[in-house]
């Protein structure tokens, strides 16, 4: 996050505190906030969660397709082209 951003979500975060407290009181304030706090953790830790499921699947996924291509034959190397086509050079004869 951003210094800027921070200080927006801050000035938000201080703006809503402040509201709650006029409007319904400390103990409310104080409630709101540990409860903003608690889901911006869970949202924090299922997104790390969600990430990292992620990572694992794209390695996993990732592994076969490394065997599959080691177990391809080697393709044999092109013939040399000479001035005159022959059939040998063409088509492999």
């Amino acid at each position: 996050m951003s210094q800027l951003h921070g200080r927006i979500l801050g000035s938000a975060a201080a703006f809503a505190f402040a509201d709650v407290w006029v409007v319904a009181g400390f103990t409310a304030a104080v409630g709101c906030a540990l409860a903003a706090a608690l889901g911006y953790g869970a949202v924090v830790a299922i997104q790390r969660q969600a990430l990292a499921s992620i990572r694992s699947g794209i390695t996993r996924r990732r592994r076969p397709l490394r065997s599959a291509v080691a177990a391809k034959p080697a393709r044999r190397p092109r013939a040399v082209m000479t001035d005159v086509p022959t059939a040998e050079t063409t088509y492999g004869w």
